[in-house]
């Protein structure tokens, strides 16, 4: 089986769980409870599993167990990620918890790399933004939605792709939104 790790982002209710599951329907989704209703629509109820932190989503991701789906889709990473971080900073004080947040993704980044089958990701975006100092303005692309300043680039570098969920103001069939991975000078998007 092909390993393929992915991100797709884009605003909240655009369909990027639905087109996941859509894409996937007999994935193991780890996600919130209630994050996957919107399988309703397509008729299908997913195997969904509510991880309690981001080291149960390593250890599913390590495990032999991963290998009976043809998927793995983590929805919302967004809201996980969050919940993260506030467990780092229960136990962590200031920076500190910021860098074991840090440590936590980029090995959840790096179970995720090493699947032994394909690993979506869903996430809701960041806008693009402009950040001065006295050494001048720098500008950051609009990217997927995590806390802290390195992982918006860190976590999609080592993705396969990252596709933006863009809305077209037509309907292209039934649904008036579009992934985009081609080079866009304000967000982040990618195709291997």
């Amino acid at each position: 089986m092909t390993t393929l790790f992915a991100i797709t982002y884009g605003p909240s209710g655009c369909g990027k769980t639905l087109a996941a599951i859509r894409a996937f329907p007999e994935a193991l989704c780890i996600a919130p409870k209630g994050a996957t209703k919107c399988a309703a629509y397509l008729g299908v109820t997913p195997k969904t599993t509510t991880p309690s932190n981001v080291g149960e989503i390593v250890t599913t991701l390590r495990s032999k167990e991963v290998r009976k789906y043809p998927a793995i889709i983590v929805d919302d990473f967004s809201i996980i990620a969050d919940q993260e971080l506030q467990r780092c900073k229960t136990k962590f004080k200031g920076w500190s918890a910021f860098d074991q947040f840090n440590q936590r993704v980029y090995e959840l980044r790096d179970a995720a790399r090493e699947a032994d089958c394909p690993v979506i990701f869903t996430m809701h975006q960041q806008p693009p933004k402009e950040v001065s100092n006295e050494h001048g303005t720098r500008h950051i692309p609009g990217a997927p939605l995590i806390p802290g300043w390195q992982l918006p680039e860190k976590l999609p570098a080592m993705a396969d792709f990252v596709a933006r969920v863009v809305y077209t103001g037509e309907s292209l069939g039934s649904w008036p939104y579009v992934y985009q991975t081609g080079p866009d000078p304000a967000y982040v998007t990618k195709d291997r």
